[in-house]
């Protein structure tokens, strides 16, 4: 397909480590946004209208930090 391409993906994610900091299963969902010029600010607009769409709210309080993932670049975590 050609840009621009927009995915969320949601789901389950399963892991063998299990701590006091960490559980075998959580949910995690994935961003993605290809087009030319595009920037993390697109990226955040993205998120926030299909969180404000999925939980039926006006306005969604979000924080976002910079995280290293070896696989994405940049990378960040909601």
């Amino acid at each position: 397909n050609k840009p621009p391409i927009k995915i969320i993906s949601m789901g389950k994610v399963y892991r063998s480590d299990y701590d006091a900091t960490h559980t075998p299963m959580f949910h995690q969902v994935e961003v993605l946004y290809i087009d030319k010029m595009v920037n993390l600010g697109h990226l955040k607009s993205f998120l926030i209208t299909f969180l404000k769409l999925f939980f039926g709210l006006q306005e969604v309080p979000m924080r976002l930090r910079s995280s290293y993932f070896p696989f994405t670049e940049p990378s960040i975590e909601v």
